[in-house]
C-alpha cells in the first residue's frame, strides 16, 4: 500500500495486487525500483510534504528549493540518476512541473 504521502494511511495493510501498469511493466521485463516522495494526496504543485520530507531541487539543495509537482520525488530521482524513468499521474501538471523544475525535459 502506498501511503500517498499522507499519515492517514499509517497502519494500513499492504495492497494485495499491483497496479495494472506495474504488472505490465514487470511482465515486459522491467525491474521496478522503489516508491518516492510525493505531496500529500497529490494536492500541491510545489512538491512539499510536511509529513515525510520534501526532496530538494537538484539545482539548489543548499537553499532547499522546491522540486515542484506532486510527483516531486520521481523528478529528483531521475535528475540524480537514481532512476532512468518514473511513472506518475499528471492531472494538473503533477509530472510536467517537477520535470521542468528539475531539468529533465526537452524544450
Amino acid at each position: 500500500m502506498s501511503r500517498a504521502g499522507s499519515k492517514s494511511f499509517d497502519g494500513e495493510q499492504p495492497a494485495r495486487t499491483n497496479a495494472e501498469i506495474s504488472r505490465r511493466l514487470r511482465q515486459s521485463g522491467l525491474e521496478i525500483g522503489r516508491r518516492s516522495y510525493m505531496t500529500e494526496l497529490a494536492h500541491s504543485s510545489l512538491g512539499i510534504n510536511l509529513h515525510y520530507g520534501t526532496p530538494r531541487s537538484p539545482f539548489d539543495r543548499d537553499t532547499g528549493r522546491i522540486p515542484g509537482g506532486s510527483s516531486s520525488g520521481v523528478a529528483v530521482s531521475v535528475s540524480d540518476g537514481m532512476a532512468t524513468m518514473a511513472i506518475g499521474t499528471d492531472t494538473g501538471g503533477s509530472c510536467r512541473i517537477p520535470a521542468a523544475i528539475c531539468g529533465i525535459t526537452d524544450n
